[in-house]
Parts: C-alpha cells; sequence; structure tokens
C-alpha cells in the first residue's frame, strides 16, 4: 500500500512511480480528511503536536494491518516541528513502514510583460521519490 500524507494530490508522474511500490494508492485527503485537515494544519503547541504524531502513528498501525504487504509513507506534513516529533516516536527498528519524500527539480521562467515589468514563475519538476 502507497500512502500519500502530503498536502498535494500526486501527479501522474508521482502514480506512476508509486504503483512500482505497490498497487494500492491511498490519498490521506480522501481517506481521512479530518486527520488530514489537522496534519495540514498543525497547531503551535508542542504537546498537542506531540499527540497528533501519536495519533498518525495509531492510524498508520491500522492502515499497515489493513495493507498485508510492506506501507510506503509519503511525507512530509505539517510543519517541521511536527515532523521532527513524528521521527523522534516512529519506532525504526520495527521498519514495518517504506519512507518515501518526493524530489523535485526547481525551474525558473521569467514572463516579459508588455509593461516591461518581469513575472518569474517557478515550476517543480517531480524527478523521483527518496526512501529514508
Amino acid at each position: 500500500m502507497f500512502l500519500n500524507i502530503t498536502a498535494h494530490s500526486l501527479t501522474p508522474e508521482q502514480k506512476e512511480k508509486a504503483l512500482e511500490y505497490s498497487n494500492v494508492l491511498i490519498d490521506l485527503k480522501e481517506e481521512d480528511p479530518r486527520l488530514w485537515e489537522r496534519l495540514s494544519n498543525c497547531p503551535p503547541d508542542v504537546e498537542i503536536l506531540k499527540e497528533l504524531a501519536k495519533e498518525l502513528l495509531h492510524y498508520l498501525e491500522i492502515k499497515y494491518s489493513e495493507a498485508k504487504e510492506k506501507l510506503t509513507l509519503h511525507f512530509p506534513i505539517g510543519s517541521p516541528a511536527f515532523m521532527a516529533l513524528f521521527f523522534l516516536q516512529y519506532d525504526k527498528t520495527n521498519m514495518r513502514y517504506r519512507i518515501v519524500f518526493s524530489h523535485s527539480e526547481r525551474k525558473s521562467m521569467e514572463e516579459l510583460q508588455a509593461n516591461g515589468s518581469v513575472i518569474k514563475k517557478g515550476i517543480f519538476q517531480f524527478v523521483k521519490f527518496i526512501e529514508i
């Protein structure tokens, strides 16, 4: 099972690569919108962030038991503080989950406007998943 926990839906390129991990793709945003919303808008309180990390770990245990295969988690989600607290609580010795992050290449484009001003746009092109 490939579980997208990020704030964004998978791009077609990411979906294609995710299928190399599992033919079951799940988006937390659709699966559990309440949890996804809380993770996407993390509070500034450390104790609440710790509880939220425990809640996500509990949710992942349930998904793992349903998966019948290794569960691949696509991060990040939430604030950097949340991510740090999550990984401090994550039991790396158990290794029930494969954790991946998207690696993208940033491409900048400049558009010259009729009035002489320039609008700069950044486009992020998915390259691969990095497994940690």
